[in-house]
């Protein structure tokens, strides 16, 4: 278990150290409060295990602002400069034949590009959720 998560971890690294640079974004879906989701297609990995993806969401409304505003004040997350936010950029492992997916780190950013807060903890691994982005990587990537 410890070799798998050095591994991931390795190579998550050198994938986030690329992901920035080559972003090919192809939007996925919107949301009734204003928000778009990406998929970066050009740093998507995929081997026998799972895959590597990365995220973007982009608040385009006022009230997706406020959303992200209140979902950091429910975690007691620093909210300064927020008032600003653009977009988060999210790099995620999934675990195909587990089913599983987490959260390996995310940026949030305002309109700028300037970065307003992040987090490099990776998460523990959760059940992908029916009819979610995560969901339709899941069978796109893991071909199921």
């Amino acid at each position: 278990m410890k070799k798998y998560s050095i591994l991931t971890f390795l190579a998550a690294l050198m994938w986030l150290s690329t992901a920035a640079f080559a972003a090919q974004w192809q939007l996925y879906s919107e949301t009734k409060y204003g928000e778009k989701y990406y998929i970066d297609t050009e740093s998507t990995t995929t081997s026998a295990e799972g895959a590597l993806i990365s995220i973007k969401s982009e608040a385009v409304t006022t009230e997706a602002v406020s959303r992200r505003i209140r979902n950091l004040e429910l975690r007691n997350a620093p909210t300064e400069g927020y008032e600003d936010y653009s977009y988060r950029i999210q790099q995620c492992e999934i675990r195909c034949s587990a089913k599983e997916w987490r959260p390996l780190s995310f940026t949030d950013y305002n309109h700028k590009g300037v970065a307003l807060g992040a987090d490099t903890k990776p998460a523990e691994s959760v059940a992908i959720t029916t009819d979610t982005i995560i969901d339709y990587y899941y069978k796109k990537l893991c071909n199921k």
